[in-house]
């Protein structure tokens, strides 16, 4: 049994609560597909959805989908992966209707290939292609197949100021609404009310569904002062997020900046290379200037350079990694040579 240790009594409410809802919307539907990022209002919110349905004479099926965009952050990606292992052990021990799934973009469509195959700059607010071509567009096409679902998400107000801007613009009020693309695909939010200390302290007192702690994930926040702990134990998160270590949408990374002030050496080097990849591919002076004296695709002669030097810089970093963890697959180098040679 997952147990909520000595936390205060309204939240303790709001848990069982929350489980309560969740067995009644599971036990309606024959499928459901939990959008799980490796942070921590998705990971609650899987937590809360493996609670609901144990013990219980629910028979809907569960998948618990991760978007890996190949750039994903190694801190948050290891502890990820281990999570999701730990669920397929548990559900396969237990006889569970659980599953998981990695969702990941083609060896074509990779940030590597599109970024030095393909020749465009790093992302900005005014071009985001990375957002659509490594996230939306995979996860679309995983749904799509497993339709029909319901979807859940940790879609939360409180998460921050530009995702309570995006929840206004989609007309969000209640926990129900609609995923973006695909039609009849309904979504279910049920942390959408829940405070940022709502959910760090819930996680601080649960135990997995397999007796540990959540504290890998939690220090993980911590170490990167992403949140930290407050004189009266509350938390302040700063709205930083385990995103992608090639970001280059943010004005300051400032979970990857806090990592290398913190003495990590692996966020240090990816903090300097990303700075190369930003002041490289925005340069006009490496780029195809078009007819209508706009600036296109970066050189093929300077995309070769970046592609050596992403290259250097992948056996440079090995002596830091850990889990398998690449900075470029094999397969990934084979479809840019192609391309550049």
């Amino acid at each position: 049994m997952c147990k909520l240790l000595g936390d205060s009594m309204l939240l303790t409410k709001k848990y069982w609560k929350t489980i309560k809802d969740l067995k009644i919307v599971l036990s309606q539907f024959k499928k459901v597909i939990v959008l799980y990022s490796g942070g921590k209002d998705s990971t609650l919110t899987a937590h809360l959805v493996i609670e609901a349905i144990k013990n219980e004479d629910i028979n809907t099926k569960v998948i618990i989908a991760m978007s890996d965009t190949r750039v994903e952050m190694p801190w948050l990606w290891r502890c990820s992966n281990h999570f999701l292992a730990k669920i397929e052990q548990w559900s396969e021990e237990y006889g569970y209707n659980i599953e998981t799934k990695i969702v990941r973009p083609p060896d074509d469509k990779t940030f590597w290939v599109t970024l030095i195959g393909k020749g465009y700059p790093m992302p900005h607010f005014r071009f985001r292609w990375c957002v659509r071509l490594l996230k939306i567009l995979p996860m679309r096409e995983f749904i799509t197949e497993n339709m029909p679902a319901l979807i859940l998400m940790g879609t939360r107000w409180d998460e921050s100021s530009e995702r309570n801007r995006n929840m206004k613009k989609r007309n969000i009020t209640g926990k129900w609404t609609r995923y973006t693309g695909i039609k009849d695909a309904m979504v279910y939010l049920p942390i959408v009310d829940w405070t940022t200390n709502d959910v760090m302290n819930t996680l601080k007192s649960l135990t997995t569904p397999w007796g540990t702690s959540y504290s890998d994930l939690f220090g993980l926040y911590l170490m990167a002062d992403t949140c930290h702990v407050l004189e009266d134990g509350s938390f302040k998160c700063n709205g930083s997020r385990f995103g992608c270590w090639t970001c280059s949408v943010v004005r300051k990374d400032k979970t990857l900046c806090n990592l290398a002030e913190n003495g990590c050496k692996l966020a240090k080097s990816m903090l300097d290379f990303k700075r190369y990849l930003i002041k490289t591919t925005r340069n006009e002076r490496n780029r195809i200037k078009k007819s209508n004296n706009c600036y296109g695709a970066v050189k093929k002669s300077v995309r070769k350079r970046i592609f050596e030097k992403l290259l250097s810089f992948s056996s440079d970093v090995e002596k830091f990694m850990f889990d398998n963890y690449k900075i470029i697959s094999d397969d990934e180098i084979e479809v840019i040579q192609e391309m550049l040679y």
